[in-house]
């Protein structure tokens, strides 16, 4: 089987819910879905049998984007749904065939930076469980 690189974009990152959902991937430089597991402690009983807990899930939506000064940016929309569990699309490549559909817990990203420079803001956002795969179809919340 031959090696198949593909690079991330043009894509799209889309927040909300259907109706009232936003596109934001014009101004996002990174985006990553970076799921983690905690495996559990496996405890040793008196019999010699070996109870091992369940592996539980975390991770994270990581990314980072040219900062915007204006209320409909994305920086000003982490302010104003700070702390807010809010669903997400991720299309990494609309012609790779793949969208990530989860959850995210929002917070606000930082304002600011260097005078006179195209400054970013990096933002990390708490998983509420892993995301889902699916098949991208234009129209169906990837854009």
């Amino acid at each position: 089987m031959a090696i198949k690189k593909q690079k991330l974009g043009p894509g799209t990152l889309v927040f909300g819910d259907t109706g009232t959902s936003k596109e934001f991937g014009v101004g996002v430089t990174k985006c990553a879905i970076e799921p983690e597991y905690d495996e559990g402690d496996t405890v040793v009983v008196l019999s010699g049998d070996r109870d091992t807990e369940e592996a539980e899930f975390s991770g994270n939506i990581t990314g980072e984007f040219y900062q915007e000064y204006s209320m409909d940016s994305l920086m000003a929309w982490t302010w104003e749904h700070n702390g807010e569990t809010m669903p997400f699309v991720f299309t990494p490549l609309k012609d790779g065939g793949i969208s990530v559909n989860g959850e995210c817990k929002v917070r606000p990203v930082t304002i600011g930076g260097d005078v006179d420079s195209d400054n970013t803001s990096e933002f990390e956002w708490s998983l509420t469980a892993l995301p889902k795969l699916a098949e991208y179809a234009p129209g169906s919340g990837g854009e």
